[in-house]
């Protein structure tokens, strides 16, 4: 996962985050990078990513600076200041104003706005400002301050702001209620905080979909996988282009394409691992416990061994996915008691290959390579992830339910 970066319910597919996106922005990198190369003095032209990294050191500063001040006012104004620096990285003015939404006159304070060419709203900028004491908090939980209509020449901060902004809760809220509720709103909007920034869909927004980008571990860890993503998937001309296609659709394209062309090769996967496990148990029945499990024309061992399989399938695939989704929160859960004693950040194939010789399985494959039976190929690698009695229970019942090499994979905790 690139530090920093939460794909919140798959914005992108996981995976196309994970391995694609770098090598779709390569075009974006290699034009910032002649760009810069034709300016070579000129700091506005220096790389987003470059930029980015070197607000590392004004961050930190404003958060110990926004820790010792108890003026909302003067907190408010410090933050502004870093985010200005931080929105003109990222291709946007920075230019603090007022809209009125809605029939009730609602005021919406504004840290910057993007038009289309037609004239309507495009993106909005929203300013979250987040507890002292916390300024990593969720900025969709945090709400409008009085002091963010200071100057607005339409609303007057002496009573009502504080009792209307009550009634529409948080970001979140007003997002939804308001903001995305007009008649002809705006596609994104950035909601940006000290602590995250969040890139916000309004045809994604009703399934929650979003990126968020923790500011504070993307500028300490300072690695340029993040910082390069970050800059490309929030910058202007990515985002809302004064022309043409915005690059965030084309790479939504790629990572539908993706996802679907990933489904077609996980079904042809697991159908031919349904046929490699049950014609392994067929092969132990037969030439291990010597059963004569075809002796009478029947569906039922077909049947049972299938569903056995499919079982056993389906709870790998249900590990694999927490492991690879530890944002959701239960891996840290299941982790002590899973299917082997995995180091943080470890995958099942990289533990696999540390507690096997390949070499013997190559070789035990290469005299044996269809049907393993016990002690053989297939049963090394499945013992190695499943410590068990190995493919000798794999026909055993219990009740309904057909065991998988011995028994539930983890049914206490997969079920």
């Amino acid at each position: 996962m690139l530090p920093g970066t939460t794909n919140h319910n798959e914005y992108y597919s996981q995976h196309y985050l994970l391995t694609l996106l770098e090598n779709d922005l390569r075009d974006t990198f290699a034009r910032w990078d002649e760009i810069a190369a034709e300016h070579p003095d000129s700091e506005a032209h220096r790389p987003p990513p470059v930029r980015l990294r070197a607000l590392a050191t004004p961050y930190f500063r404003l958060h110990n600076r926004i820790a010792r001040l108890t003026d909302a006012a003067e907190k408010l104004e410090a933050e502004r200041d870093w985010i200005g620096g931080f929105l003109d990285v990222m291709g946007y003015p920075f230019q603090p104003q007022w809209r009125t939404l809605g029939a009730d006159g609602f005021r919406l304070p504004l840290l910057a706005t993007v038009d289309r060419a037609s004239g309507g709203p495009y993106l909005w900028i929203l300013h979250a400002v987040t507890p002292p004491d916390e300024p990593d908090s969720d900025p969709l939980a945090a709400g409008i301050l009085p002091a963010q209509y200071d100057g607005d020449p339409e609303r007057d901060t002496s009573g009502g702001p504080a009792d209307e902004v009550a009634e529409d809760h948080d970001w979140e809220e007003i997002i939804t209620r308001r903001i995305f509720a007009e008649e002809e709103p705006p596609r994104w909007v950035l909601l940006v905080s000290v602590g995250q920034v969040c890139l916000i869909d309004r045809t994604k927004w009703p399934e929650r979909r979003f990126l968020s980008f923790n500011l504070r571990e993307i500028l300490d860890r300072r690695e340029v996988a993040a910082l390069r993503a970050t800059a490309a998937l929030l910058h202007r001309e990515n985002v809302c282009p004064e022309e043409g296609f915005a690059l965030l659709d084309a790479l939504d394209e790629n990572s539908h394409r993706h996802a679907f062309s990933v489904s077609e090769s996980l079904k042809d996967a697991m159908r031919e691992s349904v046929e490699l496990l049950g014609n392994e148990a067929v092969y132990y029945l037969r030439e291990v416990r010597r059963e004569g499990i075809f002796s009478e024309p029947t569906q039922e061992i077909a049947d049972r061994l299938t569903r056995g399989c499919l079982h056993y399938l389906y709870r790998l695939l249900f590990i694999l996915y927490l492991e690879a989704r530890p944002e959701l929160g239960y891996w840290s859960m299941i982790a002590p008691h899973s299917l082997v004693p995995f180091a943080a950040g470890n995958q099942i194939q990289k533990d696999v290959l540390q507690r096997l010789s390949l070499d013997e399985v190559r070789e035990i494959r290469s005299r044996e390579p269809f049907q393993s039976g016990k002690g053989r190929a297939l049963d090394v690698i499945l013992s190695a992830l499943i410590p068990t009695d190995g493919l000798g229970a794999l026909a055993a019942d219990q009740g309904e339910e057909l065991l998988v090499f011995g028994k539930p994979v983890r049914s206490d905790v997969a079920q």
